[in-house]
């Protein structure tokens, strides 16, 4: 694991327009949390100092001060100047311009060796590797694809578990905003898994004219927000709450935020319920959640947990359920919760007569899945649910399989079924299913279905 600071430099203050000196200035940055403060022209050397980094990417264009920076960091590592390359680095850089960079990388690694000697020179333990990358101007759409190659270069050179740190003070403003999105991309994208920003920080260089030093600020704060912005999207969206409890760590929410994403990707719909009810108990008492970004965002996330509050039975969770898998697109757990919640329904309106029935027993099920069947032959609304359920659990058994169950043996694709009808006629099976099964308590129920325990007594399935 590596402390890695990433930084731009831009082209510098001119002292004439024949470019004969350039330069940054000399001044004070001040870390103001901790109250140290270190005078030097680069920030980069502040944050090394003050960060203990242990290697450096700089990013610049062609006509960036390479050659001040070669300068500075010979100097501060009490090297011997290379007279020969700096001059020669310098002319380069000099013949360089939008769209045209003179310099070549192979130079750049000269300067990236000098800037290993001076962080070993403040901190012997700092590991090799810094580097110089060239990006374009960015002002075409070529340049600025061309820099999203060299962004990814950057993250595919970054180590497991490394410590990031960037740096968002100089260069055309595009550039710094550029590298804080691109390390958001890449951090989405989880090409170094265990990726961690650890500081994103700004130099005020404006506010020294009036303090007499530069402010230093972690912006980190910004990058979090677009975590939780992430976060809650797919937690609202996917149910995948893995970076919302995350996020949320050392708050009591957190568990429970974990636990409906595990239930919801597996389909243990008790346990859920159970979850969820906790959920909404914690967020009644907002004061136990103290991290500042979720109270803006709790409002999305009480919609979800309303989503399944005000449920009177099991069947009527699996079936809301049912219809928020469909809303997200989940097809396969969409229509096992809606199979499910035929079954359990059915056995829910044998129970409300008095029978004894373990919802979750599966022999007790199994009967439920028998009963569907006797309903063939029964009057117009129940071979209505009995039609319903078969296409339905049809859908669901080749959903279990895969593609692959007995219904496809020795058939064409086409001749089984079609991925755009069975996702497109969900929403008509919910329709039909709410009609005949969900229209209010067990009391609303189609007449003819809540008949069935008295035509059809439990004991003869």
């Amino acid at each position: 694991m590596a402390r890695v600071l990433i930084s731009a430099i831009g082209t510098g203050r001119l002292r004439n327009m024949q470019m004969e000196e350039r330069k940054y200035d000399n001044v004070s940055y001040r870390f103001q949390d901790e109250g140290l403060e270190y005078e030097t022209p680069f920030i980069a050397a502040a944050l090394a100092r003050h960060l203990k980094v242990d290697r450096i990417y700089l990013v610049g264009t062609g006509r960036s001060i390479w050659e001040v920076v070669y300068d500075y960091f010979v100097e501060e590592a009490g090297l011997e100047w290379d007279i020969g390359f700096r001059e020669a680095l310098e002319q380069k850089i000099k013949q360089s311009g939008a769209g045209r960079s003179m310099v070549k990388r192979e130079e750049l690694n000269r300067v990236g060796e000098v800037i290993d000697d001076y962080l070993k020179s403040i901190n012997p333990s700092a590991v090799a590797g810094s580097r110089c990358y060239l990006m374009d101007y960015g002002v075409t759409q070529q340049e600025l694809q061309n820099n999203i190659h060299v962004f990814m270069d950057i993250a595919n050179e970054l180590g497991l578990n490394d410590d990031i740190y960037l740096d968002i003070t100089h260069s055309f403003r595009s550039i710094p905003l550029f590298m804080y999105i691109m390390l958001d991309f890449v951090e989405t994208l989880r090409l170094r898994r265990q990726l961690k920003l650890s500081g994103v920080y700004y130099g005020m260089l404006d506010a020294s004219r009036e303090l007499g030093y530069v402010p230093v600020v972690d912006l980190k704060i910004l990058f979090e927000i677009s975590r939780w912005v992430k976060a809650v999207y797919d937690f609202l969206n996917y149910s995948n709450g893995y970076l919302m409890a995350e996020l949320l760590a050392g708050n009591a929410i957190a568990e429970p935020t974990r636990k409906i994403s595990e239930l919801i990707n597996i389909n243990y719909l008790p346990d859920l319920r159970r979850e969820v009810d906790r959920m909404k108990g914690i967020l009644a008492r907002s004061g136990d959640i103290i991290v500042p970004v979720f109270q803006y965002l709790m409002p999305y996330v009480n919609d979800f947990i309303k989503t399944f509050s005000g449920i009177n039975s099991n069947a009527e969770f699996q079936f809301r359920l049912a219809g928020w898998h469909f809303e997200h697109r989940r097809y396969a757990s969409g229509y096992i919760c809606l199979a499910e919640s035929i079954i359990t329904r059915l056995l829910e309106i044998y129970r409300k007569e008095g029978i004894k029935i373990d919802l979750t027993e599966k022999n007790a099920r199994e009967k439920g899945k028998k009963l569907l069947y006797k309903l063939e032959f029964s009057g117009s609304d129940c071979r209505r649910l009995f039609s319903l359920y078969k296409e339905i659990n049809n859908i669901r058994n080749r959903i279990a399989h895969a593609g692959f169950d007995e219904q496809t043996k020795g058939l064409t694709h086409r001749q089984t079924y079609d991925v755009e009808r069975d996702i497109e006629a969900a929403r008509s099976y919910m329709e039909g299913i709410k009609t005949l099964l969900f229209q209010g308590d067990l009391d609303r129920v189609v007449p003819e279905i809540t008949r069935l325990p008295a035509e059809i007594p439990f004991r003869d399935l």
